[in-house]
Formats: C-alpha cells, structure tokens, sequence
C-alpha cells in the first residue's frame, strides 16, 4: 500500500523544522543532516510511512558484509552447528 502522508502530517513536520530553525544556531544541523532530512521528506511525502523500511530507513546504516568478516565467519559457524 502506497499512501503518502497526509497535509496534517507534513504540517506537523515543517513545524518541528520551523522551531528547530528558530532556536540558537547551537542546536541547528548541519548542511549534511538539513539535506538528508531534505531527501527523508520527500521520500515520505512519495511514499509514506508504510514504505518507511524501503525508503528513509535504507539512508542510515547499510553496513555490506566484506569477507573474511570476524563477526560473520563467527555466527555463521554457529548457525552451521546449531540452526535453531
């Protein structure tokens, strides 16, 4: 189900944009969050929030498994002897 968010919701947002940009320049962010915040709204606007994990989530931390990976090698080997 596609469902963009709402006029309310978006209303909600840009008001909490709005306090954020009226506050002391201490607690503003930086360029780079303002852009990605930029991209996670449109996003929900496109998309809305059922689509949250294919969309904004995949902006924060997608981290690739690189092999030899301790950690992998390590859960894999345990999967292998146990797969419960």
């Amino acid at each position: 189900m596609n469902q963009s968010i709402n006029k309310e919701e978006m209303k909600i947002l840009n008001n909490m944009i709005k306090v954020i940009e009226k506050s002391d320049d201490v607690y503003h962010p930086s360029l780079f969050w303002e852009n990605l915040n930029k991209v996670n709204l449109e996003q929900l606007q496109a998309s809305g929030y059922s689509n949250f994990k294919r969309t904004i989530n995949q902006n924060y931390f997608n981290f690739l498994v690189i092999c030899p990976d301790n950690q992998f090698i390590s859960v894999f080997f345990k999967l292998l002897k146990d797969p419960k």
